[in-house]
Order: structure tokens, then sequence, then C-alpha cells
């Protein structure tokens, strides 16, 4: 579905001639294995939002059409894909390189300061709409966005005030809050939780801007585990938790609703056989958590990187003398019986310990 963007200074505003068009370097329209990703959802899903206007267009463009796509990969596919998806987006927020050559957004960039097409719009302007349907609920959700399309389609501005007035009267409260960190600040949200004489205390660490975010919390305790949701709305806020007992661990939005930062992972080695590359001068682990490749060293028998890497779902690759497998051999690697001598891969990284620092920073 082709949105016509412009039909002359004073065009229409209507699409003609509709049409599906996906563009770059994919090999397929739909990849269930390494994205993953499905680009005609995608394209299809722009219908809704494309006549945005102002400064945060891009992200109600391509940050709906993003978080359509995961949402029709789970329809189809199922959660864990989903998951997968949405693990993709964090990782190319933390990461990824934007025209300006920004490895990584974070503390560089925010949506609202950056109005052109970069990939902030689609890696954290998804989370945005992630994020307002885990507040919300589905069903307001949906209502707030047929209120928003609705604007434009009576030739009136669709820009973020709007947007943000459709979810406040959805809502029924002032959404403005919950959303403008979102869209003004450079950071996302740093929550850290502790438990001090029997109440939760959770606090956000990010600089400049604080967030309303309804988090949950798991505590761990003698008999199990215990979740709280915390309505975070200032620097720190605090639950009483005296009937739960003596806690051992906690977790912040274990289920990865939101865009935070993550605190527990693990130590992950990657090695490759030196008999996998027997010629090897210079061998480099690359992967779509680095900003750009990390020399190996040599250990006995194995070129060795370690790295703490934080909870999530990594893609990575060896590069050997500069060279790298391409997607097909990556895709064959992924699906294929497991490979000690395998050039690429994923890799699950469980939260099994607190990390002091981690990639992606």
């Amino acid at each position: 579905m082709v949105a016509n963007r412009a039909l002359g200074r004073g065009g229409f505003s209507v699409r003609m001639n509709n049409a599906v068009v996906g563009g770059g370097s994919a090999p397929r329209l739909d990849d269930t294995v390494l994205g993953p990703s499905w680009v005609l959802a995608h394209e299809i899903s722009h219908g809704w939002t494309m006549n945005a206007s102002g400064f945060a267009a891009n992200m109600l463009q391509e940050g709906w059409a993003t978080f359509a796509e995961g949402t029709v990969i789970g329809a189809v596919h199922g959660k864990e894909l989903e998951r997968a998806f949405w693990e993709r987006q964090r990782t190319g927020y933390m990461t990824g390189v934007d025209r300006s050559g920004l490895a990584g957004f974070e503390g560089k960039q925010s949506i609202l300061g950056a109005p052109d097409n970069g990939r902030i719009h689609y890696v954290k302007g998804s989370w945005v709409f992630r994020s307002l349907e885990r507040a919300l609920g589905t069903a307001t959700f949906d209502k707030a966005i047929r209120d928003y399309v609705a604007i434009r389609r009576e030739g009136k501005a669709a820009g973020y005030e709007e947007f943000i007035a459709a979810m406040s009267r959805a809502a029924g409260r002032d959404m403005g809050p919950f959303i403008l960190p979102w869209l003004e600040g450079r950071y996302i949200p740093d929550v850290e939780a502790r438990v001090d004489g029997g109440r939760l205390v959770v606090e956000q660490r990010q600089p400049e801007l604080v967030f309303q975010l309804p988090v949950d919390v798991v505590l761990t305790t003698a008999s199990g585990t215990v979740q709280r949701t915390v309505n975070l709305r200032g620097r720190a806020d605090t639950l009483d938790v005296s009937d739960v007992g003596a806690v051992t661990d906690l977790r912040v939005d274990p289920d990865h609703y939101f865009l935070l930062h993550r605190r527990v992972g693990e130590v992950v080695r990657f090695a490759l056989p030196a008999a996998a590359a027997p010629d090897a001068k210079v061998v480099e682990l690359a992967g779509n958590f680095l900003g750009r490749p990390i020399p190996a060293a040599r250990s006995g028998d194995a070129w060795v990187v370690e790295l703490p890497l934080s909870e999530g779902r990594y893609i990575w690759q060896w590069r050997v003398d500069g060279s790298a497998p391409n997607d097909e051999a990556t895709l064959a690697a992924v699906t294929g019986p497991p490979d000690p001598n395998a050039r690429a891969g994923v890799k699950w990284v469980k939260p099994l310990q607190r990390l002091a620092e981690s990639y992606p920073r």
C-alpha cells in the first residue's frame, strides 16, 4: 500500500493506486529465523498513519508500522517469535547506526530531536506503541489509534499533540506525562529496585526526564515468587511488601514490556576452533549487538571472545580476515544441528547474574 505523500505543493491528501512496495536488501518478505521480520505486514500497516504530520511524523509512521509488524508476527507465528522481534528492536536502539554514524541512540538522540527518517523512529518509536498498549490495555489502545487515524481523515493536523490527545480521550486521563518523555528524552528508563524495611523501593536513575510507568517487579522469597506492579511517578516510588517475607532477589519488568536498561545477564564465551579457520590471521566477533567487530584472542586451539551480555537475544558471526558469512550461510548455521565450527548463530542470554557493565552498552 503506497502512501501518496504529496501531489504537488498543494496536492490532495489522499492515497491513490494502492500497491505494496518493500525496499532494501531483504532477501524475503518474511523472516521467521534471524530477524525476525515481516516486510509485507510493515508496509501494509503504513496505510493507518502515513498522513501523520509534525516533528514526530516519522515516529508515528514508522514506529506504528514496526509495532504492527511485530503484532502480526505474534498472531501468525506465536509469542516466542514476537518476543524475538522485540529483542531485535531493543538491540537496534542500543547499537544501531544512524545516518550520522552514531553507534546506538542512548544519550545521543531523541525522537523529537531527529525529525528525519532515521532508525530511532523505528526501533524506539515502536516501543512507544508497545508501552502504550501495555499501559492502557489492548481495547483502549485500539480505540485510541482509531480515534487518531480519524483525525487526519477529517483534514486536520495529525501530529504528536493530536496523538497524545487521542490516547488521553480513550484512557480518560492525560497521557502526556506518559508519552512525552519517550519523545523528548535522549535516555530510556534506568530502573533499579530494592527492598528496604518491608518496602519495595523503585528508583529511576536515568538523566533528564522522569517516566510514568506501570512496571511489574518479581520478588523471589522463601516460598516462591511474588509479582507486584509499581506505578512509577517520580525518581523513587515505594510499595509495601511486608506481607511477602524476606526477599532474596528482584526482577524489574521480567516480561520486557518496556524499553528499559537491563542489569542482569551472563558472561558469554564465544569460541571458534582454530581448525575451522586454519590460516586465519585476524578473527573478529561481529553481531547485531556490537557497534563494531571485536578482535578475538588466540587461546590454545581456539579464537575466543568473552563478553558480559544483558538478558536478551543476539545474532553473532565470526569475521575471518575481514570475511563474514552471508545471510544464507548464517541462516543455515542457525537452523541446522549444533556445530562447534559454525561461523554464525543466535544466542539467547539468560538472567543468571547481575552485571557491572554489559554489551550492548
